[in-house]
């Protein structure tokens, strides 16, 4: 009766251990998985933020050539792929519109591949300034 009961438990350890081998290679391919697809939505959050909190809210104090300028340079170092054409800026008498459109592909090893579109559209009264309201 004791060998029974000691067969049987090791039998479940053995099982216990397969099951939590088999999470563990769950919980490794999703974030290998998360690695590969976050980057290019972390970076059109992080570029939403600098375009509507530095760019809107000094557009007044440059020209819209300056203002695609730092636009670009703060895409760049977010590692966002766009270029002048990528970038529209319109200015209204009392107000500037920015809005910025690309796309990125997704791979995790031919897998899963796919192509994610992405748009920032803002627009901001303009301040009284060299460009701003006068």
């Amino acid at each position: 009766m004791e060998m029974l009961k000691n067969k049987i438990s090791s039998n479940n350890r053995g099982a216990s251990r397969l099951g939590v081998i088999f999470w563990l290679a769950v919980l490794a391919a999703s974030a290998y998985a998360a690695s590969k697809a976050a980057p290019p939505f972390i970076a059109y959050y992080l570029l939403k933020t600098d375009v509507k909190n530095d760019v809107m809210k000094n557009a007044h104090m440059y020209s819209d050539a300056e203002v695609e300028k730092l636009i670009l340079k703060k895409a760049h170092s977010w590692s966002v792929p766009i270029g002048h054409d990528e970038v529209v800026i319109t200015r209204f008498m009392e107000s500037i519109s920015v809005k910025i459109s690309w796309s990125e592909t997704i791979n995790i090893n031919n897998l899963y591949v796919k192509t994610v579109y992405f748009d920032i559209a803002e627009e901001a009264p303009l301040k009284p300034g060299p460009y701003g309201l006068r």
